[in-house]
């Protein structure tokens, strides 16, 4: 059944612009896990601030299962666009925490002006994740992390201080705030903006990284032909972690279609990763 649930979604992954993001929430959901027949079950986070996350819980088959993913969406649309991945982490032995940010899905409403690419406040979504993990679901011995875009580099930031987290899986991150802006200027679009105060270390990848001495991997993964997420700033973040990277290049893709392209292979490179079958 949880297989059959993978590829009744795949249809469903929503289509990112090649371009970096900006935000665009989506409050409806289009498909949930209960609609294949999914053993889950809908959570509430609750961050520092008392903002109220909504979060789907996905059961493996084998519930004795001590491992876990949490992921960590890339700002455009909500958890449901990643709920084809999560089928994959479920059938390989996973339990999986989705969320939403504030203000994304049926998490509680937040006030997001045009044109921000990030939130500061993400940070502590995340945070409040991997907390839930900790209080809710403490026999996880195993916490890994996905994210895709702005979610990659939140995942970075948040799982490199999170002592339990000891793999990452990067697709598309910033490497710094200020590099995005740089390469909106110079391709002739207006500079995204961004928060005016923000820790460096939970939003920047490149700094982020300095820290995570627990951290046994982080997978990093870019389209070939990506601008705004590329080859050389895979490189920058590799050399802070070198003997701890991973990197898969998808080739003739931007950002948008890293998955989409080859999910068979995206899929492959990741359990290669993490060593499961």
């Amino acid at each position: 059944m949880l297989r059959k649930f993978v590829f009744a979604i795949a249809v469903l992954i929503s289509s990112l612009s090649s371009k970096a993001q900006i935000l665009q929430p989506s409050a409806a959901y289009e498909v949930t896990p209960g609609d294949a027949g999914a053993t889950y079950k809908e959570i509430e986070i609750y961050t520092e601030d008392d903002v109220k996350l909504k979060g789907w819980w996905l059961s493996p088959v084998s519930i004795s299962s001590k491992k876990c993913v949490v992921m960590c969406d890339d700002g455009v649309g909500n958890m449901a666009d990643n709920l084809a991945l999560a089928g994959q982490f479920v059938t390989s032995g996973y339990y999986v925490l989705m969320f939403d940010w504030r203000g994304f899905g049926e998490s509680d409403a937040f006030e997001m002006k045009p044109d921000y690419f990030i939130y500061a406040q993400f940070y502590k979504d995340v945070k409040a994740a991997l907390g839930w993990v900790k209080k809710y679901q403490a026999k996880m011995t195993v916490v890994h992390m996905w994210g895709k875009g702005m979610g990659a580099s939140l995942a970075i930031g948040a799982g490199a201080g999170e002592p339990k987290v000891t793999r990452i899986i990067a697709d598309s991150p910033y490497i710094t705030l200020e590099d995005v802006q740089i390469k909106y200027e110079n391709a002739g679009e207006d500079k995204p903006k961004i928060p005016v105060i923000y820790d460096k270390i939970q939003l920047e990848p490149l700094y982020a990284l300095e820290g995570g001495a627990q951290l046994d991997g982080v997978m990093y993964i870019v389209g070939a032909n990506d601008y705004y997420s590329n080859e050389l700033d895979i490189e920058k973040l590799v050399k802070v972690k070198k003997k701890e990277a991973y990197v898969y290049v998808v080739p003739d893709v931007e950002s948008d279609e890293t998955m989409s392209s080859n999910t068979n292979e995206y899929f492959k490179q990741i359990k290669d990763f993490l060593g499961v079958e």
